[in-house]
């Protein structure tokens, strides 16, 4: 009888093994010797399930990038006001392993972003959820007077997204000045300063 095999099952498996290559060789250093290496699959097999390295480099950015959204799905439910807001901004920052491993692949694909129309499509279609979602935790927690925004909601959510991608480099660059409970209370106290009020 034939083995049944799981090609999605494989497939994950194979760009999780591929992220670990970007993440220690970058993006551009990442070949399909690497690959091959890491997985032990052979070029052939990765031609069955990808056309080409950039497909399989994309490929790894976007399973990083829905992975990214479930989990924030899954921790803001049952969540609003400024612990949802609170979340959502944990969640996005390098706070453990996990996120840590995702801040260096994401940070990995930022160069080659400014020259590959596809990468630079895939970023923006991931800050657009990002965004997106912190502008509606803004709206929702204002309507229901929990914040009190002393700027225009749209600046506010710029400036928290900068700041988390402004942390998140930093906490890779420099582990022993910001560590990841410093992020977090720098990440409070912003939030404090732009998005919580007191009342007049």
């Amino acid at each position: 009888m034939p083995k049944i095999v799981d090609h999605e099952k494989r497939r994950r498996k194979l760009l999780n093994d591929v992220w670990k290559v970007i993440v220690h060789n970058g993006v551009e250093g990442t070949t399909i010797r690497d690959i091959v290496q890491e997985t032990g699959f052979s070029s052939g097999t990765l031609a069955h399930y990808f056309n080409g390295k950039q497909d399989l480099l994309i490929s790894t950015l976007k399973l990083s990038h829905s992975g990214i959204r479930a989990r924030w799905e899954a921790r803001l439910r049952g969540l609003d006001g400024i612990e949802a807001i609170r979340e959502f901004l944990y969640d996005n920052l390098p706070l453990d392993e996990v996120s840590e491993l995702e801040t260096r692949l994401e940070v990995s694909f930022w160069a080659q972003s400014l020259v590959k129309s596809e990468s630079l499509m895939i970023q923006r279609q991931e800050d657009a959820e990002v965004y997106g979602k912190l502008v509606q935790l803004l709206e929702q927690a204002e309507a229901c007077g929990e914040v009190k925004l002393e700027e225009e909601l749209h600046d506010v959510a710029e400036l928290l997204i900068a700041a988390i991608d402004g942390l998140s480099v930093h906490s890779l660059l420099y582990p022993d000045r910001l560590s990841r409970n410093r992020m977090r209370i720098l990440m409070d106290r912003l939030m404090m300063l732009l998005v919580v009020g007191e009342e007049e």
